[in-house]
């Protein structure tokens, strides 16, 4: 099945989101899954662009203030 998941943050930001779709990831993995995870952008330069087979696509992002 091919999924696709739309997050509002991800590494290297650990939080709970994060952990939550690394938990979702690692579980669609061992079923076989292709999985695109779409994600902020960060200026961290150590991301990784793959994560539990998972295709990570990093898109530009603004921070909403409150």
């Amino acid at each position: 099945m091919r999924i696709a998941i739309v997050a509002e943050s991800f590494l290297p930001l650990m939080n709970g989101v994060t952990h939550s779709i690394l938990r979702v990831l690692e579980h669609l993995q061992q079923r076989g899954d292709e999985v695109l995870v779409i994600a902020p952008s960060t200026q961290d330069t150590d991301v990784p662009d793959e994560v539990y087979g998972a295709h990570v696509l990093r898109l530009p992002s603004l921070p909403l203030a409150g």
